[in-house]
């Protein structure tokens, strides 16, 4: 009975697409309008900037508040704003980092901080509790000196790591290249992660998290009148000093072509092909200084354990050129003459730089 019902079926489907003629391309649907309500924006008295997008389908909130200062240079300290970050939901003067979890687990809650901001996600009918939680942590961070050593080891752990990785090192050496003397550039360290003390992190947390210049970006099943209500319960007793703002440099971009060496003696090699420009529309969208493209590949270059030492750098060249050569059409496809330039560059290898230092 079941193979005379799939005979059918079979039979059925087959007269069915017998009738479409397939070397007509279908009409393309109808398309769909996009409405999206204009968002509300005002500003408090001590200078935060609200901005609300309702939404009813859900009953959920979301808030993101993020800080309007600058970047900041941190030299012998490089890494103490991703330091100080880790640190937020570590405790604070009234729950510890165990209540403050536990708490924010019972009612359901998404809440997290980083170097320059906050989130906040939950149900509506939780929204008092989950702005009474991100409100303590906001003013009363309390970095207990147990977790400051806790993350410190962390990341010491991670830099380890990255020693053994070419793709982070090629990542870092790239930075500082392309922004010295930015905070673009710096790069943490094991020596500049142990020059952060406590009293660094809370200096850097009073300073950073400041309403003068922050946005508060309110979105989910909350109306205009529940929003200033919010927002005068919870952020308008929220005091702190000027915000920072500096003219920060667009990078390091008009030397020309240039190659850059990382040398280490292991076996993987990472290159990476990157092309600044800010005249073609083609381009990957960038937050600072001209636009770019970059590709980047990987390889493991093996030899005999009985050898003095592992090839020569002539090699690394030659895998350059040779990727070069592959993609020349796809390049001089989007920018002409310019991948000539790069390609010679390439070839001008003795003019190359080598970098050297901890990444």
């Amino acid at each position: 009975m079941k193979s005379l019902y799939l005979l059918l079926i079979l039979i059925l489907t087959n007269g069915v697409f017998a009738q479409l003629d397939r070397s007509q391309r279908p009409a393309a649907a109808a398309a769909q309008k996009i409405n999206i309500p204009a968002s509300q924006v005002f500003t408090t008295t001590n200078g935060i900037t609200v901005i609300l997008s309702e939404n009813h389908k859900i009953p959920k909130v979301s808030i993101d508040l993020s800080m309007g200062n600058s970047p900041k240079l941190e030299g012998n300290k490089a890494g103490l704003a991703d330091f100080a970050g880790s640190l937020l939901m570590s405790g604070t003067q009234t729950r510890s980092k165990d209540q403050l979890d536990r708490e924010i687990d019972f009612i359901g809650a998404n809440l997290s901080a980083g170097a320059t901001s906050m989130n906040l996600s939950c149900l509506t009918k939780h929204l008092d509790k989950g702005l009474e939680l991100m409100t303590d942590v906001l003013y009363n961070a309390s970095f207990p000196e147990s977790e400051v050593e806790r993350i410190r080891k962390q990341n010491l752990s991670g830099l380890q790591s990255t020693k053994a990785d070419a793709g982070e090192m090629a990542g870092n050496a790239t930075r500082a290249v392309n922004f010295p003397g930015h905070p673009l550039g710096e790069i943490m360290t094991e020596a500049t992660l142990q020059n952060i003390a406590r009293e660094d992190l809370i200096q850097y947390y009073k300073s950073t998290f400041t309403p003068q210049g922050s946005y508060l970006v309110v979105v989910g099943d909350i109306n205009r009148a529940q929003t200033e209500a919010m927002v005068n319960r919870y952020f308008a007793s929220w005091q702190g000093g000027p915000v920072y703002q500096t003219e920060l440099g667009k990078g390091q971009f008009d030397k020309g072509n240039r190659v850059i060496f990382v040398k280490k003696t292991w076996g993987r090699t990472v290159c990476r092909l990157r092309y600044l420009s800010n005249r073609y529309p083609l381009r990957a969208q960038r937050s600072i200084g001209p636009h770019c493209l970059e590709w980047h590949f990987g390889w493991r270059r093996f030899w005999h354990t009985s050898d003095a030492k592992p090839p020569r750098r002539q090699s690394l060249y030659l895998w350059l050129l040779f990727f070069a050569e592959h993609h020349r059409k796809r390049f001089l496809d989007v920018r002409g003459r310019e991948f000539q330039k790069c390609r010679h560059g390439l070839r001008n290898y003795r003019n190359s730089q080598r970098i050297r230092g901890n990444y």
